[in-house]
Parts: C-alpha cells; structure tokens; sequence
C-alpha cells in the first residue's frame, strides 16, 4: 500500500497568513482606538452628569442646598467628584461620588475647543453660527461651586464655601456680579494614543444636565458638538 500524501501548510503560506493579519490590525487599530477612546470619555461624562443630577433631585428631595464638590477637585490622578453633603469641602464616606479614568480629566489648559456653539445666544458669551441654537446662557467660571436649591435650579452662594440658609446665606439663581442666570458647563479631556478628545457636560439655568461630545471643525472653522 502506498501512504497517503498529506498536505500540511507552508512557511510561506503561514508568512503570507501573518502579513495579512498585520495588516489589517495596522487598519482596525486606529478606528478601535478611537471608538474606545469616545466611549471612555462619554462614560467619564455622564457619571458626572449623573451625579450633578443626582444632586439636584437630592435638593428637590430633602429642601436643602447640596453642591457638588468644586472642579479643582477633578484635578490629578484618580480625580474624584461627590456631592458634599456636610459642606467640608472633601468626599466622605457615604456621600455619592464618582471617580475619573486615568485617561480623562477636567480640561483647564490651552487648546481646549470653544464651548461657544452650545451656550451662544442674547444671554451667552457670544452670538450663535449660521444655523445653530445654542443654550442661552453663560456658564459660571469653572472654580465657583455648582449648587442646587430647593426647586432643582443651579444657584451660586456667598461666602462660597458656606452652606446658605435661607434667608440669612442665600443661594442666587441670578448670579449677583454678573446679573446672569447661574448656570455651569465643564469641559473634560481624553488623551489617549490618536491624542486629545473631548466632552462637555452642561447644567442649564432651569437645572437640565446635558452631556455633549465635541466633533471637530466645520467648513467655517467653528468648534462642532453634538449631544
């Protein structure tokens, strides 16, 4: 009887078989990279959102004013944001907080998109693009503690680190210096392999918390962001 030939495959097939798998991950890496990346950040962003919500809901709950802890506190490796129940100005246990991936973080420096398209109107920082309606306010600088009174609206107290009482510590809906409607938006960062991202998440004058991602320049070189 004679044996049987088996065929088996070659060096070269399994080099050519490696070649191709190479190059397809050199085309998938850079779209998984980013998609990862996009994830992360909306995910960092919305915790935020839910929890400056959360807050919110908690002042409608309890008639009491509760903050969310100042954006210095984003800053830094493992940066986290609570609501401050007791007002010390630090996360305690058993107050709600979330915590930041090592990738995302508050965005204070240089090159940060304009936010104009999201808050531009009469009442903005600026008038809106052709064909774009924005949110009609102007944010509070980011170093002033986001607060919520009783009715859900975001307000801003003084001295700031004080817990209001009303009527002797009040908390302004109207923001006294400015005379604007008190409202915040806050820009976070992802830095990952493909560079910088971003999303913004925003609490209106009316309490709404939304969260928007930014989606470059358009052919008028405005900064795009979309919810």
């Amino acid at each position: 009887m004679s044996l049987r030939k088996q065929r088996g495959t070659t060096v070269i097939e399994l080099v050519a078989i490696t070649a191709i798998m190479v190059a397809l991950a050199a085309i998938l890496m850079p779209n998984m990279a980013r998609i990862v990346g996009e994830m992360r950040l909306r995910s960092a962003a919305d915790s935020v959102g839910s929890l400056l919500q959360q807050a919110r809901m908690n002042s409608i709950r309890d008639n009491k004013f509760y903050p969310v802890i100042p954006a210095a506190a984003l800053q830094g490796p493992f940066s986290r944001a609570c609501i401050d129940v007791n007002w010390n100005g630090a996360c305690d246990n058993g107050e709600a907080e979330v915590e930041l991936p090592l990738t995302v973080a508050l965005a204070n420096g240089g090159g940060v998109p304009s936010t104009t398209e999201i808050t531009c109107g009469a009442n903005g920082p600026a008038a809106c693009p052709n064909g774009v309606t924005g949110l009609n306010f102007t944010p509070e600088p980011q170093n002033v503690l986001p607060v919520f009174n009783a009715r859900g609206l975001p307000c801003v107290n003084n001295p700031a680190a004080t817990e209001p009482v009303w009527p002797t510590v009040p908390c302004f809906s109207t923001d006294p210096n400015t005379a604007n409607p008190v409202g915040f938006l806050y820009v976070f960062q992802y830095t990952g392999i493909l560079g910088a991202n971003y999303a913004a998440v925003v609490v209106t004058p009316a309490g709404r918390v939304t969260t928007w991602m930014y989606r470059g320049k358009d052919g008028g070189g405005n900064d795009v962001w979309t919810r």
